[in-house]
């Protein structure tokens, strides 16, 4: 036995059946019983010391405090027909539209992961967009509902209270919000975007079918607009919390009890009632996971894991945050990301990484999981949220839809974080190889090929192609403000604006040439031609800017492999536009 418990391949052994019992469910017994056997065979076995698995057990106390505050909440206005009532209003706001609905789904889901954390929306949405489809009389729920497991995963790195997995990556090192803000907007809004985009073309099948519109919106009682309140006032209280570095298990906790005792003072319904309903078996699953890990760095796994990451950040500082944020991304969903979470914090906490890198790790993380069932709680909640609603999901039908959904999203969220680091000053561009601008290059290739359709859609809409192009920049103008706001510096200096050529503030005008030609062409000529002949034309003129050095731009040589280069580009185009 002593031999046994010395043996790391033991350790290794006991962790991958029970990861395997959490994914897998033999026998359909829930996920926390495999989680316990795991932890208690550990200690049966002598390879963890039973003082060594409550101290893995204590560190997740502030997860534990959260989650009962937050499930808490969900079963009071889930009882007292808030959710009823916001299911009703949605259906009454989608006017029989499947794709609105969709799209309402999505919008409520992204606010309650950002504001609530991504647990709330697993465990407080997801019963609501199940009250939301059964009041719509929808054909399939599951589009609708697979919305709240990967948005509560893709808008998870929003804030820092969006997620639990960034307080344990971050630890006592939480930076504060408008250090927070910079870094992480623009990976998450490309996460968020991702996300939407691909999850909306894998269900196009599914919201063919009308849903239904004439819907009666019941009253909501007295208890529940005092839940709604305390759902609300909880927001506030996590954002407080998260701003003055408190953690946030305890507040949220003493805001459920709080919420409880004003809701139940008028309701119908009792104390025992909210209680008994709420899936306790989650924090036995979280407690197992902690041991898991707590007995897997017994094994010296985080000294050898930082001093390989220190390796590959010296190599390269690009190349480590792709090779973390991958290796991650695929981990969280073999142990779960709040235990790989805590690893990874402590391994990037002692290897003393670039902030970006640290960003790519954290993405990875929160990102990561949407791939399987059990990548997050989050995911997990979601699990027994539908369970209680008579609705089942497999794991290979998730692993198949989070194969296409997250990789893009990751992709683009982890060179955002990069892009976020150059803006800022954190990372000089030479540290950024060209083969690793590559990906990011061909991503907005191939982004820039979906605005042309997409305005030729949106001016068949609305018909005038003034408003339509008006329209179309509104977001970017948006996007741009918050941007702005979030990182006001560097400001110019009236030296750069008094040597600025009269030219340059022009450049916007060339682009708006571009989109409204789009939307009075594209739908003549094909998408596939339209790109063609607008990237043809921008490879052609870009050869004679480079030739002469025009709009200030460094001399490149027209040489005969650039000549042969756009006399293929032309054949291309020639070819798509002919067949």
């Amino acid at each position: 036995m002593q031999a046994l418990a010395a043996s790391p391949w033991a350790l290794w052994g006991i962790a991958a059946l029970t990861a395997a019992g959490v994914v897998l469910r033999p026998f359909a017994w829930p996920e926390f019983i495999w989680a316990v056997a795991g932890a208690a065979l550990l200690i049966a076995l002598g390879v963890l010391p039973a003082a060594d698995a409550l101290a893995g057990v204590l560190k997740g106390t502030d997860v534990y405090l959260f989650l009962i505050g937050m499930m808490l909440l969900a079963e009071l206005a889930r009882q007292e027909g808030l959710f009823d009532w916001l299911a009703a209003r949605a259906a009454v706001l989608a006017n029989g539209s499947a794709t609105r609905l969709f799209a309402l789904v999505f919008a409520v889901g992204t606010m309650v992961t950002v504001f609530l954390s991504n647990d709330a929306t697993a465990v407080v949405l997801t019963p609501a967009v199940a009250a939301v489809v059964r009041t719509a009389e929808a054909k399939d729920p599951l589009p609708y509902l697979l919305i709240c497991a990967f948005i509560a995963n893709a808008a998870s790195f929003v804030l820092p209270i969006s997620n639990p997995a960034n307080l344990v990556i971050y630890g006592s090192h939480m930076p504060p919000l408008l250090q927070w803000l910079p870094l992480y907007a623009l990976p998450s809004v490309l996460s968020i975007v991702a996300t939407y985009f691909v999850l909306r073309w894998t269900q196009r099948k599914r919201l063919r079918e009308p849903v239904a519109s004439n819907i009666e919106v019941p009253p909501l009682t007295i208890s529940g607009k005092l839940a709604a309140a305390g759902i609300a006032a909880t927001a506030v209280v996590l954002l407080a919390s998260s701003g003055f570095d408190i953690q946030l298990g305890l507040p949220t906790f003493l805001a459920g009890i709080a919420t409880a005792v004003v809701v139940l003072i008028p309701s119908r319904f009792g104390p025992v009632t909210a209680v008994k309903d709420i899936s306790w078996g989650v924090l036995p699953l979280v407690a197992g996971l902690f041991v898991l890990v707590e007995a897997l760095e017994k094994t010296g796994v985080t000294a050898d894991l930082a001093a390989l990451l220190g390796d590959l950040v010296r190599w390269s500082a690009p190349g480590a945050a792709w090779v973390a944020g991958a290796v991650l991304a695929i981990g969280c969903n073999l142990v779960n990301n709040l235990p790989a979470g805590l690893l990874a914090g402590r391994v990037v906490e002692a290897a003393a990484v670039p902030e970006p890198v640290r960003a790519a790790v954290l993405i990875g993380v929160d990102l990561g999981p949407n791939l399987s069932v059990t990548g997050s709680l989050a995911t997990i909640l979601w699990l027994t949220a539908l369970r209680r609603e008579g609705l089942r999901v497999s794991a290979w039908s998730f692993l198949k839809l989070g194969a296409m959904v997250m990789p893009p999203a990751l992709l683009l969220a982890i060179a955002g974080a990069f892009g976020m680091a150059f803006l800022e000053g954190g990372l000089p561009m030479k540290s950024l190889g060209t083969l690793w601008l590559y990906p990011v290059i061909l991503v907005a290739g191939a982004l820039q090929a979906w605005g042309p359709p997409m305005n030729g859609a949106l001016r068949n809409a609305l018909t005038n192609p003034w408003l339509a192009s008006l329209v179309s920049f509104l977001p970017i103008v948006a996007l741009l403000g918050v941007m702005l706001v979030c990182m006001p510096r560097p400001l110019p200096t009236v030296e750069g604006i008094g040597g600025m050529p009269w030219w340059a503030p022009l450049g916007g005008l060339a682009g708006a040439f571009a989109v409204i030609a789009g939307l009075l062409f594209v739908n003549k000529v094909g998408a596939a031609a339209f790109a063609g002949l607008t990237i043809t034309a921008n490879i052609l003129m870009s050869l004679v800017i480079d030739q002469f050095g025009l709009f200030g731009m460094e001399v490149h040589h027209l040489s005969l492999w650039r000549m042969v280069g756009g006399a293929l580009m032309v054949v291309g185009i020639a070819l798509v536009a002919a067949f």
